[in-house]
């Protein structure tokens, strides 16, 4: 199955899934960075990290919702249950983030996220919201998408930032360097 890494690196991102070791890069007739995985429980592993990863959009639909299937229940109902956000709690900026359903937020609630949390002066425009992306995180955004639709993917892609951090001991707070994930195929 052809697997779209959501975050797309500047060199483009390895994940060692036990003993295999995946390669997302674009590709010469598409920008999504992209990797052709065959084992059927490392994609299921892959697709359980909905901010990291997702079929890509030549996967057919019937072949999607198969694995959508297989995504285990309790990360599904964990994600229902996610409470809408107060817009000043948790302080933190990262804990804040993870905790958004980024899914259920509107276009007014990201416009407030952008322009009070993330601080993005002119946050109605792709270009700011594409370039604070690229400049803060290394995270190089569609701009053919709407500002929230920028905005709602600058947010997966900083939860899935966050959940490479939580699972790395030796990161520091700058993960545009960051180029291979480790996965533990047992979770």
């Amino acid at each position: 199955m052809l697997i779209e890494s959501i975050i797309r690196r500047k060199n483009g991102t390895t994940v060692n899934l036990g003993a295999d070791k995946y390669i997302f890069l674009p590709t010469p007739k598409d920008e999504a960075h992209v990797c052709e995985v065959k084992d059927e429980a490392h994609i299921k592993r892959l697709l359980n990290i909905r901010e990291g990863f997702k079929p890509h959009s030549s996967v057919g639909d019937k072949l999607a919702v198969k694995f959508s299937t297989l995504v285990e229940p309790e990360v599904k109902e964990a994600k229902r249950s996610q409470k809408k956000f107060d817009l000043h709690s948790p302080e933190n900026l990262g804990e804040f983030v993870d905790s958004l359903d980024t899914e259920s937020l509107n276009n007014k609630e990201l416009y407030q996220i952008a322009q009070f949390r993330l601080k993005i002066d002119n946050y109605k425009s792709r270009e700011t919201v594409k370039r604070f992306s690229a400049d803060e995180i290394g995270v190089d955004l569609d701009e053919r998408k709407t500002p929230p639709e920028m905005i709602r993917d600058l947010l997966k892609a900083m939860q899935a930032q966050e959940f490479s951090e939580a699972n790395d001991d030796d990161t520091d707070d700058d993960f545009s360097d960051i180029d291979v994930i480790d996965i533990d195929p047992e979770l």
